[in-house]
């Protein structure tokens, strides 16, 4: 479960850089998970991390001041 914890961590903390990277605009919406891999750079080697269909989903909206 910790792992599955940092991992999604991890994948939340990228969609913000290109949220820093992109106009707000272009992020607002439901995006759908198609695929989700770990590669180990010593290796090459590549796992799917939640398997070959993975499910889920993130949703952005525009948070009211």
């Amino acid at each position: 479960m910790k792992r599955l914890l940092v991992t999604l961590a991890g994948a939340l903390a990228v969609l913000m850089s290109i949220h820093s990277e992109a106009g707000n605009e272009e992020l607002y919406g439901t995006w759908r998970l198609v695929s989700f891999t770990q590669t180990i750079v010593a290796t090459g080697e590549t796992t799917d991390v939640f398997g070959k269909a993975p499910r889920g989903f993130l949703n952005y909206g525009v948070m009211a001041a």
